[in-house]
């Protein structure tokens, strides 16, 4: 485990996804940091967008390089990720540049693991809110969000919490998929007195990803799928699209070839009637 935050950061990605996201993207990058365990996911549509999404990493962990230096970048030797373009950016940034050896995926399996967990994560709460399909990518930040602020015992804190130095917060944790309603503002009501002063809407998680501080919204009574950020919102308790959970499954009786067990009782009968013939007999 490296000793401090950013001196060796996993890389990995995933997909393509069979839906892509409401932008369009296929794929997801994620980057952990080996000594916080703190996860940043991206998504994007290609994977010749990759070295954008370094260059997009190293600016939003400007405010932690002041402090810990992003020194190593390891991350499997997949043709993406070995480009020349990607390794001259490594170089002119000062960052060691490490991948694994072909078919040992061990070596970088901090990521892959990562990756299984926040799929995990994601899924679980895809299904159980009844967002599926394209929400995939928002359940994926929603779970590196998750994952980020929630303890873990073997740093005896959380992510957050051992990068930044700060416990997080956690006052404005939803469930993933919970209903909402986002405020309207006066001027966007047709009238004043007696419209509704909220719109309906579902809550997809918050805008950490997007460097941002506030909730993001899906409208689903809107003419195309929209998303927005507010923080102007009052939550529910229910998932409205969430289903109903599936039935168990029974095992099923199956038919046996052999007679069934005889009770007790007529087998001590039996035993008796056995015994008193014989005596007769002697």
């Amino acid at each position: 485990r490296a000793q401090n935050p950013l001196q060796v950061v996993h890389f990995d990605l995933f997909g393509p996804c069979k839906q892509a996201s409401f932008a369009g993207h296929s794929y997801c990058c994620v980057f952990v940091d080996d000594h916080s365990r703190y996860t940043w996911v991206y998504t994007v549509k290609n994977k010749s967008e990759v070295i954008d999404i370094f260059k997009r990493f190293y600016a939003d962990t400007a405010v932690i390089r002041s402090k810990y230096p992003l020194c190593c970048i390891r991350r499997d030797n997949a043709g993406e990720n070995m480009s020349a373009d990607l390794k001259e950016w490594l170089t002119d940034n000062g960052i060691r540049s490490e991948s694994s050896t072909p078919f040992e995926p061990w070596q970088n399996g901090r990521a892959e693991v990562q990756i299984r967990v926040l799929c995990n994560v994601a899924r679980t709460n895809m299904i159980a809110s009844g967002l599926t399909g394209k929400f995939w990518a928002r359940a994926i930040f929603y779970a590196a969000d998750i994952l980020n602020i929630q303890y873990r015992a073997d740093l005896k804190m959380s992510p957050h919490q051992s990068l930044h130095g700060t416990k997080p917060d956690v006052s404005k944790c939803q469930p993933f998929g919970v209903e909402c309603w986002l405020y309207v503002r006066e001027e966007q009501r047709q009238d004043r007195k007696f419209d509704a002063r909220g719109e309906p809407a579902i809550y997809c998680g918050r805008s950490t990803m997007d460097n941002r501080s506030s909730y993001v919204l899906y409208m689903p009574n809107r003419s195309r799928p929209t998303f927005v950020s507010s923080n102007n919102v009052a939550f529910g308790n229910k998932c409205p699209l969430a289903k109903d959970a599936p039935n168990v499954i029974d095992d099923g009786e199956v038919a046996l070839d052999f007679p069934p067990e005889a009770n007790v009782s007529d087998i001590t009968a039996s035993s008796v009637d056995s015994i008193l013939h014989q005596t007769d007999t002697h």
